[in-house]
């Protein structure tokens, strides 16, 4: 019998940030226990990149289609059988509340708190956004202590 659950599809988003990081262990146990296919996505935000920083998009998307690729080799290293990797642009919570829509994904993961942390903050925008408006449960992952 088929059964269908949290791992038949999950979606790690990622900045790079160390928050980000800690979030992957819990992509590398889902993986290493079943989850079928994964998607590693990271946004460049278009809202930074706009003003002075468009000429070097596709030197972003290049390190980063890297960086994603390294994250795609550990996942099939755990046992992963399907891991897919998606550089997007525009606005973070909007590309992958878009991404979970259109890949029917069942389990987003991603960090509390991504590279614009600020102390006085326990969850960052793009995280809040992303659990207030996607249609799939969403795992924020806080950072070490």
């Amino acid at each position: 019998m088929a059964r269908s659950g949290f791992g038949d599809h999950v979606l790690f988003a990622t900045d790079f940030s160390e928050m980000a990081d800690n979030a992957f262990t819990c992509i590398e146990q889902l993986a290493a226990h079943g989850a079928r296919k994964v998607t590693l996505v990271h946004v460049q935000d278009k809202t930074k990149l706009e003003q002075h920083l468009m000429g070097r998009l596709e030197e972003f998307n290049d390190q980063d289609r890297n960086r994603l690729e390294n994250l795609r080799e550990a996942l099939l290293k755990k046992g992963a059988s399907q891991v897919k990797t998606e550089v997007c642009y525009g606005v973070p919570f909007q590309e992958i509340t878009r991404l979970i829509r259109e890949r029917n994904v069942q389990l987003v993961v991603m960090g509390m708190q991504g590279r614009g942390f600020a102390g006085e903050f326990f969850l960052g925008s793009v995280a809040q956004n992303v659990a207030r408006h996607s249609i799939a449960p969403v795992l924020l992952v806080p950072g070490s202590r």
